[in-house]
C-alpha cells in the first residue's frame, strides 16, 4: 500500500498473506535507551537493532508503527494507530493500542 516504510537495517520476515495497509511503518533500528542520559550527551549514540517478524495473514491496518525486535503471531489483526513495542505471541487475535495488547480472539 502507499506510504509504507520498512527500514531494514536489521531483519523484516513477513509471512505469506500479510497485508500492510496505508501508513504502516516498521523499523528495525532505533536509539538505545539504556543509560539514556549518559548516551545523550554523545555525539555519535548508541544504536541498537532487532528484526521483525510479522506471522501468515497478518493484517496490519492504517497507521501502524511496529518497532525494533518486534513480533506478530499469525493470523491477527492489529488496530490502525497501534504501536507494536513487543512480542504479540497468541495466534488468531486482534490487538491494539499503544502499546498494543490482545483486545479479543478472533475465532
Amino acid at each position: 500500500n502507499k506510504r509504507c516504510y520498512l527500514q531494514c537495517g536489521g531483519g523484516v520476515t513477513l509471512g505469506n498473506n500479510v497485508t500492510l495497509s496505508y501508513g504502516t511503518v516498521i523499523l528495525t533500528q532505533g536509539l538505545d535507551t539504556c543509560d539514556y542520559i549518559s548516551n545523550s550527551k554523545n555525539k555519535y549514540r548508541i544504536h541498537k537493532s532487532g528484526d521483525v517478524h510479522i506471522g501468515n495473514g497478518t493484517w496490519i491496518c492504517a497507521n501502524v508503527t511496529i518497532c525494533p525486535g518486534a513480533k506478530v503471531a499469525n493470523n491477527c489483526i492489529v488496530a490502525a494507530g497501534s504501536v507494536v513495542a513487543g512480542n504479540l505471541v497468541e495466534n488468531n487475535c486482534l490487538y491494539g493500542g499503544c502499546p498494543a495488547k490482545k483486545i479479543k480472539r478472533l475465532d
